[in-house]
């Protein structure tokens, strides 16, 4: 298992890492997730031992790592460039790791056949790395970073050069590998598609400081706070009045609806909100993006007395309703897209309605 204690990593005086904490138990996928500059990957680099720590410790399996090199850690690199070795056939790149004691040049081919049918390259050995297209690359890096059986893998925004297209068909065939391998990951992403696709757990980076980690289930339904709810798209942050029902258990309802659990804030994604005529909340169109699903507009909010409050929300309408700004729309909260906030939001950031109060 790995073990981050008070981890501090330092550029001069700016703390790229601050005082982390992590866990990661043998056989789990960590997603580190967090916007471009949060300190993610230097994260990665101070696990691996590419990067000095300031303070705080990485240890595996109760043994701290200080003094042990890079090369001696046992730990897998795969980075958004596979860097593959372009005078070596794609087996000659896999078979790389594997040039220690114990590997019998049997043994080699048969654990580079088992890696390249794992990620989709069956007989592709003796193909040469110019050949491949940039996805199939990737697929080979993940081999062999793969073929030594690593006792950590650290994964660097593995994907993030190819186009999403393929990254959505990749992330599949990587959660898998990883399944299958039993191999225990750190997985930098600043996509939340792609850490919710391949992770077991999910930490979010804020400043070079882990702001929650937990399911990822758990941690896109209950946000610590505003700033980890608006990175994980809410869009709306609400003040809410949590009750209990008549079966004991509880609801927060906010001016455009109600959501099952206890909550004082309520986060909002475009797809909470959705035009209906149905809906009870009344506005304006403020703005309209149009897309082939559903088109995202920007609503200003109206009262049941005709008032503007100061905020404005996102809502999702079909994308062949015929929208324009200035256009009167009635919105329904679908409480599938809500969020409940853990913490308390900072009321300048929240919507606010005096409807709540009366």
């Amino acid at each position: 298992m790995l073990a981050v204690r008070g981890l501090t990593v330092r550029y001069g005086s700016v703390a790229a890492v601050a005082e982390v904490d992590l866990e990661v138990p043998d056989g789990q996928v960590l997603a580190l997730l967090g916007p471009s500059g949060c300190g993610k990957s230097t994260l990665l680099r101070a696990v691996a031992g590419l990067e000095p720590a300031a303070a705080g410790t990485v240890c595996w399996d109760g043994a701290d790592l200080a003094r042990i090199p890079v090369h001696r850690r046992g730990f897998g690199l795969m980075f958004q460039d596979g860097v593959l070795f372009p005078h070596r056939t794609v087996a000659g790149n896999v078979v790389y790791g594997l040039r220690g004691p114990g590997w019998s040049a049997p043994a080699r081919d048969r654990r580079v056949a088992e890696l390249l049918e794992l990620v989709g390259l069956a007989g592709y050995g003796a193909r040469r790395v110019s050949t491949l297209s940039g996805g199939e690359a990737q697929r080979v890096a993940l081999a062999r970073a793969l073929a030594p059986r690593p006792r950590l893998l650290l994964l660097d925004e593995p994907l993030a050069a190819l186009d999403r297209a393929l990254r959505e068909r990749l992330l599949a065939d990587l959660r898998l590998a990883l399944s299958v391998t039993g191999t225990t990951a750190i997985f930098v992403t600043h996509d939340q598609q792609e850490a919710f696709a391949v992770a077991d757990r999910l930490a979010v980076m804020r400043a070079g400081r882990i702001a929650q980690c937990g399911d990822p289930r758990a941690v896109w339904s209950r946000p610590v706070d505003d700033w980890v709810a608006r990175f994980l798209g809410c869009t709306t942050v609400l003040p809410a009045r949590p009750h209990r029902l008549p079966d004991g258990t509880w609801a927060s309802s906010t001016f455009l609806g109600e959501v099952a659990g206890r909550a004082e804030w309520v986060g909002l994604r475009p797809s909470a909100l959705l035009v209906d005529q149905r809906g009870t909340a009344h506005g304006t169109v403020a703005a309209v993006v149009p897309g082939p699903e559903h088109q995202v507009l920007t609503v200003q909010l109206s009262g049941p007395d005709g008032e503007l409050p100061a905020g404005r929300v996102q809502a999702l309408a079909d994308p062949d309703a015929e929208l324009e700004i200035g256009s009167a729309v009635r919105l329904r909260l679908d409480p599938t897209g809500a969020a409940l906030l853990q913490g308390a939001a900072r009321a300048a950031d929240a919507v606010a309605h005096d409807t709540l109060s009366r």
